[in-house]
């Protein structure tokens, strides 16, 4: 999570697109699948998600807020280009 929180805006990206696929969590593989809430959520509702998932990770990170959100929401994104994030935060 360290690596992957470095990144402000990777967690909005797997909330709003969504990920799927394999993918390792502390030496576990995982294969699923989580859709993206874009269509579902607010800006202001996904700032709250993604703060309170940041707080479980056991963080210190400040809240995010609705403008954040919309700054990734606004950008050009797709689980493929959150998986690529994912792959580079994480690195070889």
């Amino acid at each position: 999570w360290v690596k992957l929180g470095a990144e402000r805006s990777y967690l909005p990206s797997v909330m709003l697109h969504g990920l799927s696929g394999p993918i390792k969590v502390a030496g576990q593989a995982f294969v699923g699948a989580m859709p993206g809430l874009a269509a579902q959520l607010d800006d202001a509702a996904l700032a709250a998600v993604a703060t309170h998932v940041r707080k479980l990770q056991g963080t210190d990170a400040k809240p995010y807020t609705a403008d954040e959100i919309k700054a990734v929401r606004d950008k050009p994104g797709d689980q493929q280009r959150t998986r690529q994030m994912r792959a580079q935060l994480l690195g070889p």
